[in-house]
């Protein structure tokens, strides 16, 4: 096999990848389908709303960094644990750690909301990885795709679906 192929293999499979939300079902293979923990659930904006009204034991976290949670806003009730502590930057070492503080029960539904739903998945996969079992990935995230002029929040998303939300 060609070093090629390997690379493939870590792009496809590396557990912390990041995948676009618009091609993360189209685009994927189907033996990375099949290799995706069926826990990790993708819902749009409205559907996670749905589920946080009717299971008021699910906890929704966003995990942006702290200057988009205050300065952008965030979901009204979302607890703020970032997963990366800057836009880009190294993965929060205390994640894991911070989470399971604040849910120490692995069976308790998690929602992750990030900016577009591309951390919110990586850090899915790494709380899927350590055993918690339903992980939903709020898709679009919370200021949604950009459009033709790079602009967010005029596509999809929290704050474009008119769901509650405020500003520190």
């Amino acid at each position: 096999m060609n070093s090629n192929f390997f690379a493939l293999l870590i792009v496809c499979f590396h557990p912390y990848r990041s995948t676009p939300s618009k091609a993360y079902e189209t685009k994927r293979s189907l033996l990375d389908k099949k290799l995706d923990n069926i826990m990790i659930e993708n819902l749009d904006p409205q559907h996670a709303w749905d589920l946080l009204e009717q299971n008021p034991q699910a906890v929704l976290i966003d995990v942006r960094t702290k200057a988009e949670y205050t300065d952008i806003g965030h979901p009204i009730g979302a607890i703020h644990i970032a997963w990366q502590e800057q836009f880009g930057g190294a993965i929060n070492p205390d994640f894991l750690t911070e989470v399971n503080k604040c849910v120490p029960d692995y069976n308790t539904p998690i929602l992750l909301l990030c900016r577009s739903g591309i951390r919110s998945l990586s850090a899915a996969r790494a709380l899927e990885h350590i055993g918690y079992k339903t992980l939903i990935n709020i898709v679009n995230g919370f200021e949604g795709d950009p459009d033709s002029n790079q602009q967010r929040g005029k596509l999809n998303g929290w704050q474009f679906c008119g769901l509650p939300w405020e500003k520190d």
